[in-house]
């Protein structure tokens, strides 16, 4: 998601954490924005405030804010970090152990993953939403690191945290679901009438659970803990019904159809544009040949639908009106199609 509000909004996307380019892509030699005092300074009218924060940290910016949440299933949220990038706890060396004996193992690593790396992973998606109106006490000034503070302790079995989170639901406008992305993107395009978000220069498809190469033996003693990862995550995993629920809803009144789905994943089938285009061509001309070139290929073979592909990909903000309508009309003739 960042990929796509970065290369989207450029500098009206302020991300707490790690910063993005605008094509995208971390920028790990940019010093990381955390401190309330550096939000402040750069936050604008009409912009987004993205990074792992949780409900009520906007009232310590001020102004008016839409709440939008980002949530993902939570067992499958925990468990696919765990297997990309922790695997390697789950190493296991013995075969003298009953069922029970294996499951005890299991629970012990993930506790002590869960109490250590993995420890900001337990601000699950109730936590996150009920934000601080579920906080104990809250103490910050100037300086405070805003993702520390919206990780603020708190008993995960607290009596009132899916109350709160619900009623915290009712404030929520955008449901960003990335099983469903493009349907979420739509629904944030009509809601605020804007142009495609999309990102050219990505597939969107980052962190693949690959990465982590988690052996068998790996993933057969993380699945001994997974009865003890769904106690969990059994708070976020009822909230999760009723985000499902709202979002089912966006999705129905915007009327978002399979074609308009479609068209978004076959432009992210791969990244259309290489991000070093510009500095590859030095004209206009070039880089416009160039654009014009990578669509008819991506086209080829998808002819139901290359016309709405070639329109879709015009009406991205990152391009020029004049240049917009110079890459249609090319790009409409090679393909033999008339606008």
């Amino acid at each position: 998601m960042n990929s796509l509000l970065s290369s989207n909004f450029g500098s009206a996307y302020l991300k707490v954490g790690t910063q993005f380019s605008d094509y995208g892509w971390p920028r790990y030699d940019l010093p990381e924005i955390l401190t309330l005092n550096e939000v402040r300074s750069k936050s604008r009218d009409g912009g987004i405030l993205g990074g792992h924060l949780c409900s009520g940290i906007e009232s310590c910016i001020g102004g008016d804010w839409d709440l939008w949440i980002n949530a993902r299933d939570p067992l499958k949220r925990l468990s696919s970090g765990i297997v990309r990038f922790h695997s390697k706890a789950f190493d296991f060396v013995g075969n003298d152990l009953d069922f029970t004996g294996f499951q005890q193992k299991a629970v012990e690593k993930l506790e002590v993953l869960m109490a250590g790396p993995l420890r900001h992973e337990q601000n699950g998606v109730a936590k996150r939403l009920a934000g601080l109106a579920i906080a104990d006490s809250v103490s910050f000034d100037r300086e405070s690191n805003l993702e520390t503070l919206s990780c603020f302790p708190l008993n995960s079995e607290h009596a009132l945290l899916y109350e709160v989170a619900k009623s915290q639901l009712q404030k929520v406008k955008v449901f960003i679901i990335p099983d469903y992305l493009h349907a979420s993107l739509i629904c944030i395009e009509k809601m605020y009438d804007l142009p495609p978000i999309i990102n050219l220069f990505s597939d969107l498809k980052h962190n693949p659970v690959q990465l982590g190469k988690a052996t068998a033996s790996q993933k057969k003693i993380f699945e001994y803990s997974l009865p003890r990862l769904r106690e969990m995550c059994a708070i976020d995993s009822r909230l999760w019904l009723d985000i499902k629920a709202r979002f089912k809803s966006c999705v129905s009144d915007f009327q978002i159809s399979k074609k308009q789905i479609a068209i978004r994943e076959a432009i992210h089938e791969n990244g259309l544009l290489n991000h070093k285009i510009l500095e590859k061509y030095s004209s206009d001309e070039e880089i416009i040949s160039a654009i014009v070139r990578s669509i008819s290929i991506l086209c080829k073979g998808k002819k139901e639908l290359a016309k709405d592909i070639v329109f879709e990909i015009t009406r991205w903000s990152r391009f020029d009106p004049s240049a917009a309508t110079e890459i249609r009309e090319r790009a409409l003739t090679v393909l033999g199609l008339t606008a």
